[in-house]
C-alpha cells in the first residue's frame, strides 16, 4: 500500500506480527470510512490478558503505523493510540514513555512531512497522557520536555497545569534546521535581554526582585536551549564515535 511505504523511518522498518498487530492494523487501514473499533476493543483485551507482551507488540505496531505518508493513516492510528492510553494497563503507558519511544515520538513530531492536524493531535493526546491524575510518571516528563523544547500545545490541552508550571516551562525561541540540529537565538525584536535599571557596580541588596526573576528567567531559557543543542549534537553522533566518558551523554542517559 503506498501509504506503509514512508521517507520518515525511525523503527526498526518491519512490521510486528502477532494478534494485537493484527487487530491494529486491520482497525486502522485507511481505506476504512472510519476506525474499526471492535478491532481495536478486542486487542485490548488481549493486551490486558498479557500486558508485558501485548504492550511490547501494541507499541511497536503502534510506531510501524505512524510512519505511513498519508494523513488519515495516521489519524486513525493516532486515535487508536489515545484509546489505548485510556483503556489499557499501565504497563502499555510504561512501554510508551521508554527512552526508545519517546525518542521515536519526539523525532516523529519533527517531521517535515507530517500534516499539522497529526502533529496537534499527538500534541493533544501527549498533554492528556502528562496531565492526567492517573498519569505514568514518565509521561508527565516527557511532557515537560516537550513544552521547554518549544512544540506549540494549544491551551485547552494544558489547561490542567497551573500558569505557574506553565511559566517554569516556557521555553527558549529555537528554530530547527535541516539537518535536525537547535539552535537557541534571542529575536531582538520579541525577547531582549532583562535590563537593570541602577548603577554598574550597585549592590545586589538594591536589585528589584522583578529584575532577578527576569534574569533567572532569560539564564534558565538559554540553559535550556543550550542543554537541548548539546543532547542533539551527541543523539546524531556517528556510531564511530567514542563518547562513553562524555559528560553530555552521561546525563542524558540519566533524563
Amino acid at each position: 500500500m503506498a501509504a506503509f511505504l514512508p521517507k520518515f523511518q525511525f523503527s526498526s522498518g518491519v512490521r510486528p506480527s502477532g494478534e494485537v498487530s493484527r487487530l491494529i492494523t486491520a482497525a486502522t487501514n485507511f481505506k476504512l470510512p472510519e476506525v474499526e473499533w471492535t478491532l481495536v476493543f478486542t486487542a485490548i483485551e488481549r493486551i490486558n490478558a498479557h500486558p508485558a507482551e501485548g504492550s511490547s507488540e501494541a507499541v511497536k505496531t503502534i510506531k510501524y503505523s505512524l510512519e505511513a505518508t498519508d494523513p488519515v493513516a495516521i489519524n486513525y492510528t493516532l486515535s487508536v493510540l489515545d484509546v489505548l492510553l485510556k483503556n489499557c494497563v499501565t504497563e502499555f503507558s510504561a512501554e510508551c514513555t521508554t527512552k526508545d519511544s519517546r525518542k521515536y515520538f519526539h523525532r516523529f513530531l519533527e517531521r517535515k512531512d507530517l500534516a499539522a492536524e497529526n502533529r496537534g493531535k499527538l500534541l493533544e493526546i501527549l498533554a492528556d497522557a502528562g496531565t492526567g491524575s492517573t498519569s505514568h510518571p514518565e509521561f508527565r516528563k516527557f511532557l515537560e520536555a516537550l513544552i521547554a523544547a518549544g512544540f506549540k500545545f494549544s491551551d485547552a490541552s494544558l489547561s490542567k497545569l497551573s500558569p505557574a508550571e506553565l511559566e517554569r516551562l516556557k521555553p527558549a525561541r529555537t528554530t530547527t534546521s535541516s539537518v535536525k540540529s537547535r539552535v537557541t537565538y534571542l529575536d531582538s525584536q520579541k525577547e531582549t535581554l532583562p535590563t537593570y535599571s541602577n548603577a554598574l557596580n550597585a549592590d545586589i541588596s538594591s536589585v528589584t526582585h522583578r529584575e532577578r526573576a527576569e534574569w533567572v528567567h532569560f539564564d534558565c531559557n538559554l540553559a535550556a536551549g543550550c542543554a537541548g543543542m548539546l543532547f542533539d549534537t551527541v543523539e546524531d553522533a556517528h556510531s564511530s564515535i567514542d563518547l562513553t566518558h562524555n559528560v553530555v551523554v552521561k546525563v542524558r542517559h540519566v533524563l
